[in-house]
């Protein structure tokens, strides 16, 4: 079972991106805003990242070595999850693992919302469905 951290608590975000730019500043921003963040370049570091640790959400680019939606099946029990894309009119089908799907570049407060609202949650409330959006 995936540790949550308690309602009021920054959690640790893990940022999963191949592009260290994009990788660097996310989990940048993220640490100004108190959040305890570890960065992943590939799925095998997101995997290594999350069998070792407490991740509340997990921000992972669908285009991540072009195996973004490959790497879930690899999360016998994943965190919250919000998948990123760059490429805009290619927007993936549904998948339930997915909580929310952000087109990039993604406003910074719509990130923090979406993050904050997803450590806010309750995991086992079946009333949550996925939510994705173009910006």
């Amino acid at each position: 079972m995936v540790q949550r951290p308690a309602i009021g608590e920054n959690g640790r975000v893990l940022v999963v991106d191949d592009h260290l730019a994009v990788r660097q500043s996310t989990a940048e921003m993220l640490r100004m805003q108190g959040y305890r963040v570890t960065e992943a370049e590939s799925a095998d570091e997101a995997v290594d990242c999350i069998s070792h640790g407490d991740v509340s959400v997990l921000v992972v680019n669908l285009g991540l070595d072009r195996t973004g939606l490959r790497l879930l099946d690899r999360l016998a029990d994943p965190p919250p999850i919000i998948m990123t894309s760059g490429l805009g009119e290619n927007i993936p089908p549904t998948d339930p693992r997915v909580s929310v799907f952000l087109i990039k570049p993604i406003p910074p407060d719509r990130l923090l919302a979406e993050i904050e609202s997803l450590i806010r949650s309750d995991p086992t409330d079946s009333s949550l469905s996925s939510s994705w959006t173009a910006f």
